[in-house]
């Protein structure tokens, strides 16, 4: 058995009407992975890629989102058993908040997609780890209390680009 670390999970927000809701997406039906479930902005980083420039090219990849009000690193990663590869991943998890009239493109790799509460996704995600992202985000981003300890300031993100 190995352990990787090449996938990572996005936790996307908006606030709508002073209600936070979280943006899920939906897997086409002819996936090869978890094919029709309800999930959060997931990625791969590819080899040589560094991780948060990768996942916002994930995220631009599979929503169209390319300008955000705000972007963190959320205080949690998530793990999982991959039968297929025989190996323990482990995904950071960041959170980007975006405009509620932001126009969401999904790619080809999803059928659908739709904005829900903290308490919808406890119904509608299958898959633990995606819930446990949505709430840490609740608990230590949307706080404001703790928010600014996460939070990735753009020239960090200006920096990480030129150096790539």
């Amino acid at each position: 058995m190995q352990i990787i670390s090449n996938t990572f999970q996005i936790v996307v927000f908006s606030k709508f009407e002073n209600k936070y809701k979280f943006l899920l997406l939906k897997r086409s039906d002819d996936d090869d992975v978890y094919p029709g479930i309800w999930q959060i902005c997931t990625g791969t980083r590819e080899e040589n890629e560094n991780t948060l420039l990768a996942a916002l090219r994930e995220l631009n990849e599979e929503t169209g989102i390319e300008k955000f009000i705000k972007f963190w690193n959320v205080p949690k990663v998530a793990s999982y058993y991959s039968v297929k590869r025989d190996a323990v991943a482990f995904s950071p998890v960041f959170a980007v908040e975006i405009e509620p009239d932001y126009k969401i493109v999904i790619s080809n790799e999803h059928s659908d997609y739709k904005w829900i509460d903290k308490e919808e996704a406890r119904h509608i995600l299958f898959v633990p780890s995606y819930i446990d992202s949505i709430n840490t985000v609740c608990d230590y981003i949307i706080n404001p209390i703790t928010s600014y300890l996460y939070e990735i300031h753009d020239e960090n993100l200006k920096i990480l680009r030129n150096y790539h």
